[in-house]
């Protein structure tokens, strides 16, 4: 089969998987009844959070507050991948030397609350070993998605793995979670880049996002790079394609999970350190 052909054929696969948003799970009436939800600690109060991306630039942020504005959660479990020769703990240890986290220290927060886990999000059961995943499934009370990878120039297929899939597999998880309250999906103000307008709602990708998972997971890497252009579309990059793309994924999973979809924009922070200054600026999430 001529690449042209196999390129025809896709277009046409692609074309009848087109996706149809369906709204599933009421927030609002999970709201009310929880008279906790007017009361942030009160909400929090002996939970046992579950963090993806903890590592990155927003999800430190998130770990920090966390700890001083919710004295009384019970535990925060993190989900850190070993890299580069660097143990889960190693790099736990290198995330808390981040000034960020000197604030709580001075406080005396208690920092054994935070406890890590080895795993990556790209793995089914995002590599967690049996006990882990079955100690998510019994305890969990709240989680939070903020894994992703934030590069403008990552390989379609790398973004869809990291981005999409990853998204996927956590869900899955958390469909089976017996204590789950809530699932906060950290996107971004750019998952719709290819809109002029921008309303608080899901929209309808061009393409079923488990269509794309299929052929990314079939068909031969150079491959999907060469009809990468034609599955963007006007999306400026694979970052805001595969956010998109998770995005329809968490709304599917809304009639099993208690889902929220957050959209931060630019994030901007100043390296105040002695020997140099300067502004570090981020699109929205973090390193897997």
């Amino acid at each position: 089969m001529s690449d042209f052909s196999v390129k025809y054929y896709i277009e046409c696969l692609l074309k009848i998987s087109k996706p149809q948003i369906t709204y599933h799970y009421n927030m609002k009436s999970k709201i009310i009844n929880d008279s906790s939800m007017n009361n942030i600690t009160k909400y929090y109060e002996n939970s046992k959070i579950f963090i993806t991306g903890a590592t990155g630039f927003v999800g430190k942020a998130l770990l920090e507050k966390l700890l001083r504005s919710c004295e009384k959660i019970d535990s925060i479990f993190l989900l850190i991948r070993p890299k580069a020769g660097v143990t889960v703990q190693e790099r736990l240890k290198d995330l808390l030397k981040n000034p960020l986290f000197d604030i709580i220290k001075g406080r005396n927060v208690d920092m054994n609350k935070i406890k890590v886990l080895t795993g990556d999000v790209s793995m089914p059961n995002l590599g967690l070993t049996d006990q882990d995943l079955r100690y998510l499934l019994e305890n969990i009370d709240i989680v939070f998605h903020s894994a992703a990878t934030v590069k403008f120039n990552e390989k379609l297929k790398d973004a869809v793995m990291l981005n999409t899939l990853a998204t996927k597999h956590l869900l899955e998880i958390c469909s089976e979670m017996k204590k789950l309250k809530s699932f906060v999906h950290i996107s971004t103000a750019f998952s719709n880049a290819d809109r002029k307008t921008i309303e608080e709602k899901v929209y309808t990708p061009n393409y079923n996002a488990d269509t794309i998972i299929y052929l990314i997971q079939n068909l031969p890497e150079e491959f999907i790079e060469s009809i990468s252009e034609i599955l963007l579309g006007e999306h400026p990059n694979t970052y805001t394609f595969t956010k998109v793309l998770a995005e329809q994924i968490v709304l599917n999973y809304s009639n099993l999970v208690p889902v929220a979809i957050v959209r931060p924009s630019i994030s901007l922070s100043q390296n105040t350190s002695k020997r140099k200054q300067k502004h570090v600026i981020t699109s929205s999430t973090a390193n897997p």
